[in-house]
């Protein structure tokens, strides 16, 4: 499925042509459908639990904890982490980006000119590509180069629950980074103290993700992906 990709972060807009196959900037033919990856800093995640339903009801009940938890932020969704099917609820996690008025109004100067299929984040991106390889009940926390700077993201089970936009990739700065997000993690118990994160670097060569990583920090490295994909339309964030 060709594509218009529109990459949207606080500094720069570039939009660039996905064919199927390859990546590469330029316009995409006319009439050709849209996706936008959103790359802010701010992006926000709040773990829920939330009784299990569905349809009509579900979606409703979702679009009120959103609206409550994240008023006025221009983009917000909320994905299911695990069904407790004893008791009735679903943990989940609550995401949105702020973006504000300017994001807002970009999308939809998109949106006029092509038909806009998915709004995307970074994060949710890593976690389908995760998902699709079907790599089931991990936890990872992935290091990934971004034009606006280095995205950590941590996936349980193929979810983002926590992805924090860092500075430009250098060996001291990212590898700080990396350890300031395991103890975060560890903070809010999201991994257990003392477990070992199982960490990836994609986008990168070896020797860089070699200098990346943090002492004294209980990582595992596993993976890396230097090339990365759009496989078929990812998942949507809803722009209220």
């Amino acid at each position: 499925m060709r594509c218009a990709v529109h990459y949207l972060s606080p500094n720069e807009a570039r939009v660039l042509d996905w064919d199927g196959g390859r990546l590469q900037p330029g316009e995409a033919p006319a009439g050709t459908a849209a996706i936008a990856v959103v790359d802010f800093p701010d992006e926000s995640y709040v773990l829920a639990t939330v009784p299990t339903m569905r349809g009509r009801d579900a979606r409703l009940l979702q679009q009120r904890r959103l609206e409550r938890e994240f008023p006025g932020a221009t983009l917000r969704t909320l994905a299911p982490l695990r069904r407790r099917a004893g008791e009735g609820v679903t943990d989940s996690v609550m995401i949105a980006v702020p973006g504000g008025p300017a994001l807002h109004d970009t999308l939809g100067v998109v949106a006029t000119r092509q038909a806009l299929r998915a709004v995307t984040t970074p994060a949710m991106l890593a976690g389908e590509w995760v998902r699709r390889a079907r790599l089931r009940n991990r936890r990872i926390l992935v290091v990934l180069p971004t034009p606006a700077g280095v995205r950590l993201t941590f996936l349980d089970d193929a979810r983002p629950t926590l992805s924090r936009l860092t500075g430009p990739l250098t060996p001291a700065s990212t590898s700080a980074e990396i350890a300031r997000t395991v103890q975060y993690l560890q903070n809010t118990q999201r991994v257990e103290r003392g477990e070992a994160v199982e960490l990836w670097f994609w986008g990168m060569d070896d020797s860089t993700a070699a200098a990346c990583l943090p002492t004294g920090v209980a990582v595992t490295p596993a993976a890396g992906i230097t090339r990365m994909m759009l496989l078929t339309l990812p998942p949507s964030m809803r722009v209220p």
